[in-house]
């Protein structure tokens, strides 16, 4: 799980480097922004599992299911901040943020990474 953490953070890091060339610091704080919004919620929630798979018993579908609803609302709370805080978000970066930050998982479809 921390592999896909890394690796969305890195994909972010990366279209931020990209979004600062091509459309300049608004864009690329943006797209930081958007990809920040979805890897901070990922991340608390891979610590969270990680910490229910060391009890005994192991992590639950029941904790699964809440982490994920966590999760979610986090990433939306998140969002609605950074739209009231950041007055000058440029909106397609920040969308752009948030796909490369979830376009992690091709990664693990083909093949590239392991967990």
């Amino acid at each position: 799980m921390a592999k896909a953490v890394y690796l969305q953070t890195a994909l972010t890091l990366m279209v931020a480097g990209l979004a600062a060339i091509l459309g300049g610091n608004n864009a690329a704080l943006s797209v930081a922004l958007g990809g920040l919004a979805c890897v901070l919620p990922n991340a608390l929630f891979a610590a969270r599992l990680f910490a229910d798979s060391r009890r005994p018993g192991g992590a639950t579908f029941h904790g699964l299911f809440i982490g994920e609803l966590v999760k979610l609302a986090a990433t939306v709370v998140l969002l609605f901040l950074i739209a009231r805080v950041y007055r000058d978000v440029n909106w397609p970066a920040l969308i752009v943020g948030i796909i490369a930050a979830q376009s992690y998982f091709l990664a693990f479809i083909f093949g590239r990474f392991r967990t």
